[in-house]
């Protein structure tokens, strides 16, 4: 059974952009862990320009899922590049995980300096 590590709320609704991007990363021991990406049944188009909760309510997430529930160094790094792909390609994104002080702008949240 595979165990959630990072959900990453992202608010773009095409999901064929959101798999290219993921796709075109050069992640750390791929062999370790999955990625989906998942409709958000919570999206709303209005919460979601709520600051800073809105990000609840963004169109989609991705869920980085291993074996374990340990997360490891690997796992970070990973994190923190499809946080700032995300970013750099204008799309919101914010993680949710047991880490977030560890990644770039604590995951996001509450951030205004990331795209919203």
């Amino acid at each position: 059974m595979n165990e959630l590590i990072v959900r990453f709320y992202v608010n773009e609704k095409n999901k064929n952009i959101l798999k290219a991007i993921i796709s075109k990363l050069n992640l750390k021991n791929k062999d370790c862990f999955v990625i989906d990406i998942n409709k958000n049944d919570e999206y709303d188009d209005n919460k979601a320009r709520e600051f800073p909760d809105g990000f609840l309510y963004f169109s989609n997430f991705i869920e980085y899922l291993k074996d374990e529930a340990q997360y490891s160094n690997d796992d970070i790094y990973n994190s923190k590049l499809i946080l700032k792909t995300l970013w750099n390609s204008g799309i919101p994104a914010i993680a949710s995980c047991d880490f977030e002080e560890k990644l770039p702008k604590t995951g996001g949240y509450k951030s205004k300096d990331i795209p919203w």
